[in-house]
């Protein structure tokens, strides 16, 4: 058997060394899913854009559908709420469902939000307000982490008639490359839409004394349970490593 010399040796490691980083860029890259929402009102204060971030949504919609067996639709009495879930919502009986959902987004690891709120004055013509709302746009997406931003799908629902709302994100999804993409079925994924609107909507209320109904104060108050916080502020969000909230 022929003895291989150092320089052999060497040369073989630095072949090894070099074919790893190309096998470890070949491997796919983890999907990431991102679950986008506004809530309020554009040119108000209250108005925040927000994306619900996840690996696996379809377990996360398979285990909110189970929640809604267990939630209490009228105390005491009958269980089972199937009705859609949004902040927005003047159904006091969604409380209970929103709860446990909101306890269900704490315990999952691959679960964050990313936020942003418009705090400044708002521009009187319209096209003002859309570069306003694409600046909002883009800084929620460059809030989630390079490692789940590198394979990402934003799921959205049409919010406008002329599709404004959706030309604005393409323009986002432009400026970062091909590691996202936008899929328009949001409709398919309605308890994780509810979900994300649910947090940025009770934080961009709270932050801003926009909306103080008893069941919205409820739904506030829970999110801030869930999280461990004493309040919603952007500082205190911070800590939670599970909600990314900036104003713009």
């Amino acid at each position: 058997m022929r003895k291989l010399d150092r320089r052999s040796v060497l040369s073989a490691f630095g072949s090894i060394a070099a074919f790893v980083p190309a096998l470890l860029r070949a491997q796919p890259r983890p999907a990431w899913h991102g679950f986008v929402v506004e809530s309020g009102t554009r040119s108000r204060s209250d108005y925040a854009v927000g994306i619900l971030v996840c690996s696996r949504p379809t377990s996360h919609v398979t285990a909110l559908r189970s929640l809604r067996s267990r939630a209490w639709f009228i105390p005491n009495t009958r269980r089972g709420y199937f009705r859609p879930l949004r902040y927005s919502s003047t159904d006091r009986r969604r409380v209970d469902f929103a709860r446990l959902s909101l306890q269900n987004f704490r315990d999952q690891s691959d679960m964050f939000v990313s936020q942003v709120r418009h705090g400044g004055r708002w521009p009187d013509n319209a096209s003002g307000r859309d570069a306003v709302q694409l600046q909002m746009y883009t800084r929620t997406v460059a809030q989630i982490p390079q490692a789940q931003r590198t394979n990402l799908t934003l799921h959205v629902i049409r919010r406008t008639r002329n599709g404004r709302d959706l030309q604005l994100l393409d323009t986002v999804r432009r400026r970062f490359g091909s590691q996202i993409s936008i899929s328009e079925d949001g409709q398919n994924y309605k308890d994780l839409m509810g979900l994300a609107s649910l947090i940025v909507g009770s934080i961009g209320a709270e932050q801003t004394r926009a909306i103080r109904s008893p069941t919205k104060l409820l739904l506030q108050a829970d999110l801030r349970r869930s999280l461990n916080v004493p309040n919603l502020t952007s500082a205190q969000l911070s800590q939670t490593r599970k909600v990314k909230a900036t104003i713009a």
